[in-house]
């Protein structure tokens, strides 16, 4: 929404209906499937007059910051993430600041306790630079009144060009305490891309990163030093077979290698490859020595715009798991998929 437009007062509604086909009984943060038509989007965006800039945000909405490695709307599932809260910003034409209040669950007696994301948000426009600080928080309490998460990470996104190159980093750190505050937190997350675009005909863009998480090496001590990923968009970043969506106890060095290329307008030709290996050291299925390899991946997907606001996108991917993860006999995985985008 444009702050400075003169209608102080936006509402925008969105509904959702997603299901599996086939299944009537199947298709919010959670990536619910529901059956039914709902609300996917709901809010109010009011401008504050009281001081030039500011604005609120209340009602159901997405929230998506940075290059998605963080906060991101899963937009790969078949139902999406969005928040139910209230967001207080203000914005002038260098940075934006907003503070977040999110519900996660909103208590019941007797059935469950309040969960909830709050936090801090900065963007600086020139140069694009990034600030945050999230306090997830689940009010769950044992019988000694200690919380079950109680967990912080602060960290920054930074994005920036310089010739023909281009870069992005994602640094963070997570503290607090979890498991009813038995267990500290000390964690960590860092990324680093650098692409290359050369002066041609057609678009062309290579780049290659590294993608990293901590581990735990130390499951009997009292720290948990496994990096959660929060909300960020799995898909995107850990291959598109989603062996290492979730978060792992082992944490995770991605190390990968990108192409995209545009032989036409209508048409992006995209490959990916990861080479995938533990954060810390874990023992070989084969001869039960100390490794941290796991394998690869790779990634091959067209998008085709048909029409206007019609597009295909359909590609394939092949993983390759390493004898010391799942053993001698282990065989590679494959996957296909089509898909098809109308926009009305």
């Amino acid at each position: 929404f444009d702050l400075y437009s003169e209608s102080p007062v936006r509402i925008f509604v969105q509904v959702q209906d997603s299901r599996l086909a086939g299944d009537p009984d199947l298709g919010s943060w959670k990536l619910d499937n529901d059956a039914n038509l709902g609300l996917h989007q709901g809010y109010v965006f009011v401008k504050c007059h009281c001081f030039e800039g500011s604005y609120a945000k209340i009602g159901r909405f997405e929230y998506v910051k940075g290059n998605h490695r963080v906060l991101d709307n899963g937009g790969w599932h078949n139902v999406g993430r969005a928040w139910d809260g209230a967001i207080l910003g203000y914005c002038n034409k260098q940075f934006k600041g907003e503070a977040l209040l999110f519900v996660q669950n909103e208590k019941i007696p007797e059935v469950s306790d309040d969960v909830d994301l709050f936090g801090a948000y900065v963007e600086i426009f020139d140069p694009q630079i990034d600030f945050f600080l999230l306090w997830d928080r689940d009010s769950q309490k044992n019988s000694d009144d200690k919380m079950k998460i109680n967990r912080f990470t602060a960290g920054l996104y930074r994005h920036g060009e310089f010739s023909q190159f281009d870069y992005t980093t994602n640094l963070a750190y997570q503290f607090g305490k979890t498991d009813y505050e038995a267990l500290d937190v000390s964690a960590y997350l860092a990324t680093l891309e650098i692409g290359y675009t050369p002066e041609m005909d057609y678009y062309l863009r290579v780049a290659a990163g590294a993608d990293i998480t901590s581990g735990d090496d130390d499951d009997a001590d009292d720290k948990i030093k496994a990096y959660n990923n929060l909300y960020y968009a799995g898909h995107k970043f850990r291959g598109h077979m989603d062996y290492f969506a979730e978060s792992r106890d082992f944490g995770l060095n991605d190390l990968y290698l990108t192409a995209k290329f545009k032989p036409s307008e209508k048409t992006t030709l995209n490959g990916h490859f990861h080479y995938f290996m533990s954060n810390v050291d874990f023992m070989s299925a084969v001869d039960s020595s100390e490794t941290k390899s796991l394998g690869s991946e790779i990634d091959l997907f067209v998008v085709h715009n048909l029409y206007d606001r019609f597009t295909i996108q359909g590609g394939a991917s092949g993983f390759f798991p390493t004898e010391d993860w799942k053993g001698k006999d282990a065989d590679p995985g494959y996957w296909l998929y089509l898909q098809t985008t109308a926009k009305f």
